[in-house]
This record gives structure tokens, sequence and C-alpha cells, in this order.
């Protein structure tokens, strides 16, 4: 009989809750307030975060989070998500008109970046492949985006960065890559 991993043991799961765990330091670090789902395991999306303090900056509005702990991919300057998860953030800024901003902790650049998903899902001249649709349906199918869209928001401290890598199963070595986002955002 095969026995099923309890969900806090899964890989993906350590390794998101590691990833959330930075972004909500540096959020709470910005002056934000966390509200997470009630129910424990899969979820439409990570947390709500709440501005505890006025702030002039776009970075300052409630919004829905989902946080990301992918690194970038090797042969591309992007990034993606699964393209299921793609169709339910439009659902929910559809539906309820909540903005949302997608997190990505990357353990190989050592970054966290981001970018609103209005901005993110809204085909953009300057890159006219994306977002860009991969994969087979129902079997991987991701939706990626070019990494000079991306915000970055804060460092990765080292020791997060490799207890991501520890728990990572790829079969091949991180790449020795340079960075490839936009100037728009410096940490």
């Amino acid at each position: 009989m095969i026995k099923s991993v309890p969900w806090a043991e899964r890989v993906a799961v350590m390794k998101g809750d590691l990833g959330e765990m930075a972004v909500d330091s540096f959020l709470a670090a910005q002056g934000y307030k966390k509200m997470v789902p009630g129910d424990l395991g899969a979820h439409n999306f990570d947390r709500m975060y709440i501005p505890t303090m006025k702030m002039g900056a776009d970075l300052f509005h409630p919004h829905w989070a989902d946080v990301k702990c992918y690194t970038r991919r090797t042969h591309y300057a992007d990034t993606g998500i699964n393209f299921s998860h793609f169709l339910t953030y439009c659902e929910i800024e559809d539906g309820l008109g909540i903005p949302g901003k997608i997190y990505w902790v990357d353990e190989n650049e050592q970054l966290i970046y981001g970018q609103w998903f209005k901005i993110l899902r809204t085909p953009d001249p300057r890159f006219r492949r994306y977002p860009l649709r991969q994969g087979t349906r129902g079997r991987g199918e991701k939706v990626y985006f070019p990494l000079a869209l991306m915000q970055i928001y804060a460092r990765l401290p080292s020791n997060i960065s490799q207890e991501i890598r520890d728990l990572n199963t790829r079969s091949y070595p991180y790449p020795n890559l340079d960075l490839f986002i936009g100037s728009e955002g410096k940490v």
C-alpha cells in the first residue's frame, strides 16, 4: 500500500513555508499586517496584506498575494506559475476587484521579486511573447513572465536561500547567472 506524505512534510510545502516567511518578514518591515486563509492545505492564494500605516508609494495597498518559491528559468530571462493558478488569479481579480501580487522567492538569485498580477497578465508590447503559455494541457502547463517586468523587493538572507536549496529536488546544478531583472527595482 502506498502511503501519502502528510501535507506539512511535502518538499514543495516546506519550500513554500520558507518563502512565505521571507516575504512576510519583508512586508512586516514595510508596515503590512498579514491575514492568512483559515484552512490548512491548498488554497487559492497565500495571504492578504493590509497596510498598517499610511504610505504614499504604490507598494502600500491592501492586496492578495501568492508566494512562489521558484528560481528563474535557466536559459530564459523569465519565471512563471502554473497555468491553473493563473486562471484562478484572473478569477480572483476579476470577480473580487481586489488587486494581487505574485512574489517570487528565488534561491539562486537570492532575491525576493515580483509584480502586480494585473501588470503580469496584460500583454506588454515590449515583450511580444509574454505572457508565454507553454507545456501540455493538464500536465505541467505554465505561464511565464519576463524578469524585466519584475520589481526587486529584497535580498533573500543566505541562510534561507541555503535552506531552500537543501530542500530542492533539482537533478542539475544551479547555473551561475547574471541578473536579468530590469532597472526598476534595486536592492
